[in-house]
């Protein structure tokens, strides 16, 4: 508990220090347009957790999924923090802590990485005008054809154990390679793409919200925004993800996102939904926080002793 109120304290003069920025400028808020988009995005992230706790279920350690919810939110809040590197360990760490054996917990953090950013990825093309504006449109074919190639290898190599066989042979740590020995360890075709299902729903939430967010205070929205901003938002959390030394992404998301809107609207908007983003993105995840952990609360505390005996 007192890891998590030094967490919120953090991240609440972040916010703070944020919202400061947005004073500069004379807004017209749709709030109520900005309430409901802040309520998508809170439930998009709990959709990525939720697939996070079936990647546990796929690997035989199923955790409740209040608990699942809880390390996710608490993890993703640790990056908050000087580093920007402690979520992945941290929510490793909270697994075991959870019961989930070691090597488990390394491998289930994994995949949950790797489909994460793989089905990010693949959500950023629905916002190929804004990626299309900065870069030859042959990179964007090749880059596109590549990657699609990539995904279907690697799923190659889920889906067969002789494909499995081959990989083991390539140079890697000894203790790589006694994970990947296991059998245990790897998650099925259809599993995969369970998880992946998951994964692409809660990231077209998580769009939908932050078009809804920019809705919400752009006067002149255009229909075809709804899906194009989605793709946009997830390209700027890819990029912010592997730019792992910022923390949380900041000042590299709010930069591209800056860059994308200035294509569609002029000053001083890109800015404002730069900001307003950065501010949106944190509050779900700490209000989801604090609602995971009070409601965590609330059952053990219905199943104290005490309340057992009565």
């Amino acid at each position: 508990m007192l890891l998590i109120t030094v967490l919120v304290v953090f991240v609440g003069q972040y916010l703070a220090d944020q919202w400061d920025q947005l004073e500069d400028y004379t807004l017209a808020i749709n709030w109520p347009a900005l309430i409901a988009s802040q309520v998508a995005l809170s439930a998009g992230l709990a959709i990525l957790g939720v697939a996070n706790g079936y990647v546990l279920r796929y690997m035989g350690h199923p955790l409740p999924w209040l608990d699942v919810c809880r390390i996710f939110f608490i993890s993703n809040i640790a990056k908050y923090l000087p580093g920007s590197i402690w979520a992945l360990p941290g929510r490793m760490f909270l697994y075991q802590r959870a019961g989930i054996p070691t090597a488990v917990s390394v491998v289930a953090v994994f995949w949950e990485v790797l489909w994460l950013l793989v089905t990010a990825a693949v959500t950023t093309l629905l916002g190929w005008r804004f990626l299309d504006y900065y870069l030859p449109t042959w990179v964007l074919i090749i880059g596109t054809i590549g990657g699609l190639l990539l995904l279907v290898a690697i799923l190659a190599v889920v889906q067969s154990g002789n494909l499995q066989e081959r990989v083991l042979k390539l140079p890697m740590p000894a203790r790589a390679r006694a994970a990947l020995a296991r059998r245990d360890l790897w998650l099925s075709l259809p599993q995969t793409l369970a998880v992946m299902g998951w994964f692409f729903v809660g990231w077209l939430v998580i769009g939908v919200s932050f078009s809804g967010m920019v809705y919400a205070v752009v006067p002149d929205f255009e229909t075809i925004w709804w899906i194009e901003l989605g793709g946009l938002y997830m390209g700027t959390w890819v990029v912010g993800f592997l730019v792992f030394f910022t923390p949380g992404g900041i000042g590299v998301r709010d930069v591209l996102i800056g860059l994308g809107i200035s294509i569609i609207l002029g000053d001083p908007l890109p800015a404002v939904i730069a900001i307003l983003a950065r501010i949106t993105w944190t509050l779900a995840e700490v209000s989801n926080l604090l609602i995971s952990v009070g409601l965590t609360l609330l059952i053990n505390r219905g199943k104290s002793p005490d309340t057992e005996a009565a």
